[in-house]
């Protein structure tokens, strides 16, 4: 029976303690909070009776050294050093005054049925639990929670030992969420501070702060409650949306909450609806100014690749043109004999400082020759050739073929040719003693040698010794013809043969006397008319040019 009355004694006190949950609200902790004797019915903290297991809190700290600036400030709660500045509009190095009320935004969680936010703490000489929650959290912990929290004795903490400081703070209940309640401000009370002049300080009005710390309401307008200093009381802070109150620090922002129920964005400034958006507009600018500058750095870099591609393929067309592969395919047919080299039009530009004046020798009928080096220090003579008709091609071909492979030490060595330009260009050994003609007809005032002695000067001494005379001019009037510069007048390589197997018949035959029509009366070699004077004069193929003492 006593068992019976003791079971419903111990209900209505259950009932009774959580009363204040069921109504949704907390209790005022009044001065338990520096009980730090082994009182179990102390309280610890505010229930955990919120809609809400976590959530943004609020806590209002007095600044004093070395606590002073919103970097300590963050330090000693938990908190960020730049919510801290942000909220109380101040730099995050300023040095605060002594005594200044600062808000400090803190994460509130349910450990265990007790909401608190923990924050670490190294204990400094003659720090006890009640110095720590009298002094330096200025009431914003609990002893009880302090010494639930670690293991050390409450007058008996060792130097240097890491403490974890539970603080206090809440999340709206069920009721106050419907009332417009967006977060609670743990407030520790003052000499002079009356629950009315708080409410007021915050916008809230008294029978809110009566209700949100289960006190009860005054029997007249003219008494109030009492409420101790330096013990917490709570706050509920009704935020409105951040574009109607921008400047308040726990106004909603439309961008949400997190997924742990923090306000995302805190201190959110949505008033830049009329503001110009600066930022944005720069950010835009540097993207699309970075995104313009790759635009045009991949535009040239195609229009190089375009023009690069366009000019190979522009020199492979004249390549083709001039025979190109036709002389490629008649040189390969020569084994590994000496052959004519293949220069393209960038290594004579180099060889001659892209045709530079200075290296300009001369002319002829068949165009410009400039004095030019090649990279392995080789001296070479590259004759810009006038145009080819496209019909003589092959014969221009078969020429340089057979050019390639002469090689007399009296004869100018071709070198060469490149057939990627307009006109083909030959390349021939450099010669620095003059031309072939400038031996035979000599400019200058002295006597010139007849014509007998200048050619006997001119060929090997075997040939003179051996060949008849009738046969070197022959020959010789046969290579003038050849050196004419104009075309018409020049004969063909089939022609050349023609003559030559002429005078070979007539040496086997012994027939001296009958010459072949194209021997030449020696006579008219001696006293030329004035006709082939000027056509030897002038047209004499200049393959060998005169140096002028310049270097390189």
């Amino acid at each position: 029976m006593e068992f019976h009355y003791l079971y419903i004694l111990s209900t209505i006190l259950l009932l009774y303690l959580f009363l204040p949950s069921i109504n949704c609200q907390q209790v005022y902790l009044n001065t338990t909070v520096t009980d730090c004797s082994d009182n179990p019915s102390a309280p610890k903290g505010y229930l955990c009776n919120g809609a809400k297991k976590s959530c943004t809190s609020f806590l209002v700290f007095r600044s004093k050294p070395p606590y002073d600036n919103p970097i300590r400030i963050a330090y000693l709660l938990g908190s960020e050093a730049f919510n801290i500045a942000s909220i109380n509009k101040i730099s995050t190095n300023d040095m605060i005054p002594s005594n200044k009320s600062i808000i400090v935004p803190v994460f509130c969680s349910c450990s265990g049925n007790i909401y608190q936010h923990n924050t670490p703490y190294t204990v400094n000489k003659d720090d006890t639990y009640f110095m720590l929650v009298n002094g330096t959290y200025q009431s914003l912990t609990t002893c009880q929670a302090l010494m639930g929290q670690n293991y050390y004795s409450a007058d008996n903490i060792a130097i240097g030992a890491e403490l974890t400081v539970p603080l206090l703070c809440a999340c709206p209940t069920t009721n106050q969420t419907a009332r417009g309640v967006t977060s609670l401000l743990v407030y520790s009370v003052t000499d002079g501070d009356t629950i009315k002049s708080i409410g007021e300080a915050y916008g809230v009005d008294e029978l809110s702060m009566l209700e949100a710390n289960g006190l009860p309401v005054p029997p007249s307008a003219n008494s109030s409650m009492t409420i101790f200093a330096m013990t917490p009381i709570l706050v509920p802070l009704r935020g409105k949306s951040c574009k109607e109150d921008p400047d308040s620090f726990y106004c909603t922002c439309s961008q949400g909450m997190l997924a742990d129920g923090s306000s995302k964005g805190l201190n959110c400034d949505e008033s830049a609806g009329q503001k110009f958006p600066v930022k944005l507009v720069a950010s835009l600018g540097v993207g699309i100014g970075a995104g313009f500058l790759c635009l045009f750095l991949l535009g040239y870099r195609l229009y190089q690749y375009v023009q690069k591609r366009r000019e190979s393929n522009r020199k492979e067309t004249l390549f083709r043109q001039n025979g190109g592969y036709l002389l490629q395919e008649k040189l390969s047919s020569y084994g590994h004999g000496e052959k004519a080299k293949l220069f393209t039009a960038e290594e004579l530009q180099r060889a001659t400082d892209n045709y530079n004046q200075s290296r300009f020798l001369g002319q002829g009928g068949y165009g410009m020759v400039y004095k030019g080096m090649l990279p392995d220090g080789t001296i070479v003579a590259v004759k810009k050739s006038k145009e080819i008709e496209r019909n003589q091609m092959e014969t221009f071909v078969n020429e340089v073929v057979i050019l390639s492979q002469i090689n007399h030490r009296n004869i100018v060595k071709l070198i060469g040719c490149c057939l990627e330009t307009e006109t083909p260009l030959l390349v021939y050994e450099f010669i620095p003693n003059g031309t072939l003609s400038q031996h035979i007809h000599r400019k200058d005032h002295e006597s010139s040698l007849p014509w007998e002695n200048q050619i006997s000067n001119i060929l090997d001494a075997r040939v003179v010794k051996e060949a008849r005379k009738d046969d070197i001019l022959a020959i010789a009037n046969l290579a003038m013809r050849c050196l004419r510069l104009n075309g018409k007048k020049r004969p063909t390589m089939k022609e050349v043969s023609a003559e030559l197997e002429a005078l070979r018949k007539i040496q086997d035959s012994s027939q001296i006397n009958s010459v072949h029509e194209s021997a030449i009366d020696v006579e008219s070699l001696k006293y030329p008319t004035s006709e082939a004077a000027q056509d030897s004069t002038e047209e004499s193929f200049m393959l060998s040019l005169q140096v002028e003492s310049t270097s390189f």
